[in-house]
């Protein structure tokens, strides 16, 4: 579970839940990893794949479950890594004061794998040969 002000708001502990990015919704997990409207370029990256999957959906679990069922498996791993890029932005803003920037979410998260996969299949491994 994310520590999203609604959710740290609903246990008690006093914090306005409202979304410090667009100060309009409740900040939920679903709302701040995917329907804030300042996330309109991330999910305009996945339209095509993933149109109206957020529609109706109240809680993260459905639309998490929704996606899982309907992408491959690169595209589920380019999305998972995604949303921990969003929320990690997110993050920034709240904690560390850091303007909200937009950057190419999807465009980052793609470079971050490419460069995952080549570190375990040992593409960019040094030799280092010492001689004595």
């Amino acid at each position: 579970m994310l520590p999203t002000f609604a959710n740290l708001n609903q246990r008690k502990i006093p914090v306005d839940p409202t979304c410090p990015i667009c100060k309009c919704k409740r900040q939920t997990i679903l709302h701040g990893l995917w329907s804030c409207s300042h996330l309109k370029l991330v999910r305009s990256e996945w339209y095509q794949k993933l149109a109206g999957n957020h529609k109706g959906k109240v809680y993260f679990i459905d639309f998490i479950l929704d996606c899982f069922s309907r992408l491959k498996k690169e595209d589920l791993e380019l999305f998972c890594v995604c949303l921990w890029k969003v929320w990690s932005l997110r993050n920034d803003v709240v904690h560390n004061s850091i303007n909200e920037r937009e950057i190419d979410v999807v465009g980052w998260a793609s470079c971050f794998i490419v460069e995952l996969h080549n570190a375990n299949s040992g593409q960019n491994r040094i030799l280092v040969v010492v001689t004595i």
